[in-house]
């Protein structure tokens, strides 16, 4: 006997012992498992927030101080920025500076000079900034030094950059 027939014929005793039909499956139903499908959780997106430009005044701007309630006569301050080979820096955005609080800016002229004028007496910094390029500054402080009463104080920087 061949033997395709004989596993054939008892594929049809199988089916006909266990009361299934021609097509139909004997033993338990196989149910595949259930699949985890992933759901997308959806993400804070930030939100950029602008950020604040400069832009240099190509001529020097006086700022006005304002005069604290004092009889004394305010002060001047006046100076020049140059750099390490005495050549002047102009277009340098330059700041007073009163415990470490901006009280005035100005820029220097084509000449490295600024000047802030109604300066009360009193302790005083300079805050220089070289502009380095690519976004890049860099912020120079100077001494500390005193404004005498309707006196003009001079601070000349040599920069070293």
């Amino acid at each position: 006997m061949n033997k395709n027939i004989i596993f054939l014929s008892h594929l049809v005793l199988m089916f006909f012992l266990s009361g299934c039909g021609p097509g139909e499956f004997f033993g338990p139903t196989i149910t595949p498992p259930p699949t985890n499908t992933p759901t997308s959780t959806p993400t804070n997106t930030p939100t950029q927030t602008p950020t604040f430009t400069p832009t240099n005044t190509i001529t020097p701007t006086k700022t006005p101080i304002p005069l604290t309630n004092t009889s004394e006569p305010p002060g001047v301050i006046t100076g020049r920025i140059v750099d390490p080979n005495n050549q002047p820096l102009r277009n340098i955005t330059v700041s007073l500076l009163k415990n470490t609080k901006t009280v005035a800016e100005t820029i220097t002229n084509s000449s490295g000079q600024y000047t802030f004028e109604n300066v009360p007496p009193g302790t005083y910094q300079i805050l220089y900034i070289l502009e380095l390029g690519s976004g890049i500054s860099l912020h120079i402080f100077g001494d500390e030094f005193v404004v005498e009463s309707g006196k003009t104080t001079q601070q000349d920087i040599k920069s070293q950059y």
